[in-house]
């Protein structure tokens, strides 16, 4: 784990960057990617591809959109499966990178579902 660890944090963020994103591009073209069921992998992994170009000042909203869509898909699916930490942890996540002005539409949809059954 150290070795793995050091090796890790050698790697400037830009190009953690662009590894990240190229695995989730990769992902994405898979199968399973196509059908939605690697969608918290694939959010996670542009997720962190979008912090480290933040962290370097150079945030990318392309990337932030893109993971923000595949974390509310998961959070969407995992509502379905009524794995409410999931759902929940999911969602907060792809509201926290999404524009105000524009919530994911799995936020929406739960947004929409809760005032439905209020």
């Amino acid at each position: 784990m150290l070795i793995r660890d050091a090796a890790y944090a050698g790697i400037p963020k830009e190009r953690r960057s662009q590894l990240h994103e190229r695995f989730a591009n990769w992902a994405a073209r898979t199968n399973a990617g196509r059908a939605g069921e690697l969608d918290e992998i694939i959010g996670y992994h542009l997720e962190q591809a979008f912090q480290y170009c933040k962290d370097i000042g150079a945030p990318d909203p392309v990337l932030a959109v893109r993971a923000a869509a595949a974390l509310g898909a998961a959070g969407s699916r995992a509502l379905e499966r009524s794995d409410m930490p999931a759902a929940l942890s999911l969602l907060a996540r792809s509201l926290a990178l999404s524009r105000d002005d524009e919530p994911p539409p799995a936020v929406v949809h739960l947004r929409q579902s809760l005032l439905v059954e209020a």
